[in-house]
């Protein structure tokens, strides 16, 4: 979901009984090219307020705005997609040494913000997948 107007689509889809719950999607934020949008917490807060029901959310941040966005999808009750393919770095200037560096510091974060962490094969399970 690059913005709002993606919500139109999915609801259609919806409507027209062609996607089985939940609906599982991703919000991109400072993706480059003509669906970009901001990675801001306005942002961030308006794509949610407007998500159809039955939703469960990723987000997807290029750039050093990942963190803080990131951390208020956690507290939303989102779920957070970090890697060196969306922002390479642990914080601004210091490139991370690989994924699982970028991937640790986001489950300390959200086991200090309360949430449960799922492996990959007990996300799989909760996705239906």
């Amino acid at each position: 979901m690059w913005h709002t107007g993606s919500y139109w689509n999915l609801n259609y889809l919806i409507n027209k009984n062609l996607l089985e719950t939940p609906h599982i999607l991703t919000l991109f934020f400072n993706w480059p090219g003509g669906n970009w949008s901001p990675s801001t917490d306005d942002e961030y807060l308006h794509r949610i307020k407007y998500m159809p029901q039955n939703c469960l959310h990723t987000i997807s941040v290029m750039g050093e705005n990942q963190m803080k966005i990131a951390t208020l999808a956690i507290a939303h009750g989102g779920n957070v997609r970090v890697g060196t393919e969306d922002y390479p770095f642990i914080k601004k200037g210091i490139p991370a040494k690989d994924n699982a560096e970028l991937v640790s510091g986001m489950v300390r974060i959200s086991k200090e913000m309360g949430r449960e962490i799922a492996d990959p094969s007990e996300a799989r399970k909760i996705l239906g997948v």
